[in-house]
């Protein structure tokens, strides 16, 4: 997530990503053995552009 934060989000002027409308969510999954499937769900902090955890 952090490279995502940096290389996408941290792309973004100021004045563009302080605009952004509604909320932005991000589900990461992965598959694990036995067929489970583990899923995290991100969000986009507008102020510092980060992506945490929700």
């Amino acid at each position: 997530m952090q490279l995502l934060s940096e290389d996408v989000v941290g792309t973004l002027p100021l004045n563009q990503r302080f605009n952004l409308v509604g909320e932005t969510l991000l589900l990461v999954g992965s598959y694990e053995d036995f067929s489970v499937w583990f899923f995290k769900w991100w969000q986009l902090e507008k102020n510092t552009g980060r992506i945490r955890l929700f």
